[in-house]
C-alpha cells in the first residue's frame, strides 16, 4: 500500500529486440535435461519390455496348453504339445 499522491514506479524488463525466441543457452540446458533424463529412462524402459515380453510368451504357452487339454479332453484322447523356441518367438 502507498501513501495517497505518492507515484510508484514500475519497472518493466524487456529484450533489447524485438524477436522473441530461445537463447542458446536455454535451448542447452534444455538439450541437457532432456539427455540426462533419456539416460536414465532408456534401460528402465529395456528391463520392463524384456519383462513384458517373457509374460507374454508364458501367457502364451499357458493359454495353449488349455487348448490342448480341452482338446484332449473334447476327444478322450492323447494330445501332443511341442514347444518350440525360435528367434525370440514361442509356438506350441
Amino acid at each position: 500500500m502507498g501513501v495517497p499522491g505518492q507515484n510508484r514506479t514500475v519497472y518493466t524488463f524487456r529484450r533489447k529486440n524485438s524477436e522473441s525466441g530461445f537463447t542458446l543457452i536455454e535451448m542447452m540446458i534444455v538439450t541437457a535435461v532432456i539427455g540426462v533424463t533419456s539416460a536414465l529412462a532408456v534401460p528402465s524402459y529395456i528391463d520392463w519390455h524384456a519383462r513384458y515380453q517373457l509374460r507374454q510368451a508364458a501367457t502364451e504357452i499357458q493359454n495353449q496348453l488349455s487348448v490342448a487339454r480341452i482338446s484332449a479332453m473334447s476327444r478322450n484322447s492323447v494330445v501332443n504339445v511341442n514347444l518350440v523356441l525360435s528367434g525370440g518367438k514361442v509356438q506350441v
